[in-house]
């Protein structure tokens, strides 16, 4: 699994954000060169702004990126089954849905989807 979170203006690329994924037991984080990541990082499934914040979200919960960079992480909030769909209306800025729509060409199993309030 990859992915990371970047911002693209003109010609300039700067990485935002990115998260090891809990299994990775490669090199830690921390002895890693600046520009270098570990082998398995969280996927992203949904990017949103909210007011002066981006938020993404990924398998391992919700990730809020504020202007100076900070990050402050969220796990994913419960569920509850509507029919064929598992919705949460727990975070006061978006309804997240656990989709499948992607399984016969993925492992990865049920991933969230956001949309804002």
């Amino acid at each position: 699994m990859r992915g990371r979170i970047v911002e693209v203006c003109g010609r300039q690329v700067r990485r935002l954000y990115f998260r090891a994924c809990p299994s990775d037991r490669s090199t830690p984080v921390e002895r890693l060169s600046a520009d270098a990541e570990p082998a398995c990082t969280e996927a992203f499934f949904g990017l949103q702004q909210k007011g002066d914040a981006l938020w993404a979200v990924g398998v391992q919960g919700l990730a809020r990126i504020d202007r100076t960079g900070a990050v402050e992480r969220t796990p994913l909030p419960p569920f509850t089954d509507y029919g064929p769909f598992a919705v949460s209306f727990a975070s006061p800025q978006f309804a997240l849905v656990l989709t499948e729509a992607n399984e016969r060409l993925s492992l990865s199993g049920a991933v969230p989807l956001m949309a804002p309030r």
